[in-house]
């Protein structure tokens, strides 16, 4: 789509919070929210950490 790695750096938590699970939370699981992710980790690939 157009979006280099220094891009993906920048908005990487962006668009896993906003439009991954946001989306997700929103449409699928309404038991779960960013504050309540219940047993789910998130972690973020060694390339966004780099």
């Amino acid at each position: 789509y157009g979006k280099d790695r220094t891009w993906l750096k920048k908005q990487s938590k962006k668009v896993v919070e906003q439009y991954i699970l946001g989306t997700w939370f929103k449409n699928g699981s309404s038991r779960y929210s960013l504050k309540n992710l219940g047993d789910m980790k998130i972690e973020y690939n060694k390339l966004i950490k780099e």
